[in-house]
């Protein structure tokens, strides 16, 4: 993006908080996927996955929240396009946008660096960290007698030694589903962590369980 992590925060510190969520004071987290074409032109905004928070409980994300995500990143700053051997390509951000209805304000989730040079990498790729997970998780039986089967993401801060911290569920299927993996991804190992300048930042994973009964 056209001036970096701190262009966006100003762009979202001067941004109206949607009126029908903070009159129902409904605050959350949305995760916007953007596609930025080689000449930095938006190609995509979307968002499949968010919490919200209403009343002090933890709900699904209002869609006014979700709505007004997309709407700001679409219009937002402008881009630069990412390189690659010293060619213009295209690239896909995950923007994690915080709605605090008590404050009324929009902002990156804080403490996080969004465009770091090098991000944050598993020993081995992303798939050997979930093929660790396969292995130390179990299938919860009140899940297997549901039939219960589906997708859950979680979102994990990595500091700058590479702990990952803060687990939250973004993409819930179940109860049952959704704790057995909060279960396992405490007992993960660290992993290498986002570099900005060949320094350590906190930056965020996201990690992908799908639950399938064969």
């Amino acid at each position: 993006m056209q001036g970096g992590q701190q262009a966006l925060a100003e762009y979202l510190k001067a941004a109206p908080y949607p009126e029908e969520s903070r009159q129902a004071q409904a605050s959350g987290i949305v995760f916007v996927t953007v596609a930025i074409d080689a000449k930095g032109q938006v190609e995509k905004v979307s968002s499949d996955a968010g919490i919200g928070v209403q009343n002090g409980h933890t709900t699904r994300i209002m869609p006014a929240l979700r709505l007004a995500a997309l709407n700001l990143l679409n219009n937002g700053p402008g881009w630069v396009p990412g390189q690659l051997e010293g060619k213009d390509r295209s690239t896909t951000s995950i923007i994690p946008l915080q709605f605090d209805a008590a404050s009324s304000t929009i902002s990156v989730v804080p403490g996080i660096r969004l465009f770091p040079e090098v991000p944050p990498t598993p020993l081995g790729g992303p798939e050997a960290l979930l093929k660790l997970m396969a292995q130390q998780m179990r299938y919860p039986a009140q899940a297997l007698r549901n039939q219960t089967q589906g997708k859950v993401v979680l979102f994990l801060e990595v500091s700058e030694e590479g702990r990952l911290e803060q687990p939250l569920v973004i993409e819930s299927v179940s109860p049952e589903l959704d704790a057995e993996v909060l279960r396992v991804a405490a007992s993960l190992p660290p992993v290498f962590p986002a570099l900005e300048n060949g320094q350590p930042v906190r930056s965020f994973y996201l990690l992908p369980f799908t639950f399938s009964i064969k």
